[in-house]
């Protein structure tokens, strides 16, 4: 998500200058692996664990992590778009509930419209409806036939890059690829996947030092890669779906990623920092604050410092109390 938020940052205040993180983009497929990879192994060991899902804890524990940040934002955005007329009242409205019943990704899709500031939530909504409609899967289909799951992952992964590139070569919109809740099953099955191949045995040295490798492609795309570029559609995002999988399972493998307070606090609160950040990176970068603070680089810091300071308060005074609620 860090990895969207500074391509945001770039954009917002460099615009076609810079553009030092143009793939910044690629975190939201990154996102979408280990989103992929953490629920289906959440899945697993409750069947392990009880012999049976329980999707009504399931749903009530998204329910409680997701949803009141997602009306707390609204709380806030929807009066300052409506008083200050940043969208007609029927696009504020329709977008609302989209973005309340998690459709929003198929909401622009049609209309090719957004409230300013909302224009990233379209991946909550897609990963709400993996949530829905995967924990039923598996519990229809049975979790025992662990090898025809990885087949079946696989499966979808080359299905959905030979979609992305014939929707490509059929003349649909890039934003249109980019947005379609079928064409990102590719990176939340890759991380499936690595759900039901388990733990892997290797080599930690040899672990560490291929994660390191993999990092360094994945940054070398966070600085050089254009998400409305033919390439990305015709092979890219399937490359990219597979090197964030990649990362992910080194990450696990190498038992990275846990144990350095810095990264677990940014973690606890990087769901806030996903969904506050735009309209604070907006209200920074725009024209009002720069009247009074021109400074590039001192409003660049005040947007990372207020974004950083909104999702930890949000953390501490409201998602804690509902984080609580949460049943064994």
């Amino acid at each position: 998500m860090f990895a969207v938020v500074a391509g945001h940052l770039d954009y917002f205040f460099f615009g076609t200058g810079i553009e030092l993180f143009s793939g910044g983009f690629i975190g939201v497929d990154l996102f979408f692996v280990i989103s992929g990879f953490l629920i289906t192994r959440n899945l697993l060991a409750d069947v392990s664990r009880y012999g049976r899902l329980r999707l009504q804890r399931f749903y009530w524990h998204r329910f409680l992590r997701l949803f009141p940040v997602l009306a707390l934002f609204l709380l806030l955005l929807v009066p300052e778009s409506f008083f200050g007329h940043l969208s007609a009242p029927d696009v504020l409205l329709t977008a609302v509930l989209s973005l309340l019943f998690y459709v929003y990704n198929w909401f622009v899709f049609f209309t090719l419209e957004n409230v300013p500031g909302t224009g990233h939530l379209w991946s909550l909504s897609v990963e709400e409806q993996f949530y829905l409609v995967w924990p039923v899967a598996l519990l229809l289909l049975g979790t025992r036939y662990r090898l025809r799951w990885l087949v079946g992952c696989a499966a979808v992964v080359g299905v959905v890059g030979l979609l992305r590139w014939a929707g490509w070569e059929q003349g649909s919109s890039w934003l249109q690829l980019y947005l379609r809740t079928d064409l990102r099953l590719d990176t939340l099955m890759g991380g499936a996947a690595l759900a039901f191949l388990g733990q892997a045995g290797a080599s930690s040295h040899r672990v560490r030092k291929a994660l390191l490798i993999t990092i360094g492609f994945f940054l070398l795309a966070v600085f050089t890669l254009d998400n409305e570029a033919p390439y990305m559609y015709r092979g890219g995002y399937t490359l990219i779906g597979l090197l964030s999988t990649l990362l992910v399972f080194l990450t696990v493998a190498g038992g990275m990623g846990s144990g350095w307070w810095p990264l677990e606090r940014l973690a606890r609160i990087s769901y806030g920092v996903y969904v506050y950040h735009m309209p604070i990176v907006m209200l920074c970068a725009g024209p009002v604050l720069g009247s009074w603070l021109p400074s590039e680089t001192l409003r660049l810091g005040l947007a990372i410092v207020l974004t950083l300071t909104v999702a930890q308060l949000s953390y501490r005074v409201m998602e804690r109390r509902f984080l609580a609620l949460k049943s064994p």
